[in-house]
């Protein structure tokens, strides 16, 4: 990311803190992205599917559809 001048992070996930989040929890992450990749860090649910969009993967699991739809 340093690299290639990566100056922000946008996350959409749902869920930045749940347990599947690892070390990348919304409150860790602004300060691992600063450090390590000099970038900033901002959480944006708003950008990512829809509940029963991500459900409908889960199940099929239709890539392309997936991308299509959201």
């Amino acid at each position: 990311m340093k690299d290639n001048n990566v100056e922000l992070v946008v996350d959409i996930r749902l869920q930045p803190d749940g347990q599947l989040s690892g070390i990348v929890k919304r409150g860790d992450q602004p300060y691992y992205l600063r450090e390590l990749a000099g970038s900033d860090y901002v959480h944006l649910s708003v950008l990512a599917p829809e509940e029963e969009l991500l459900k409908a993967y889960r199940e099929n699991k239709d890539w392309d559809h997936h991308v299509r739809a959201f």
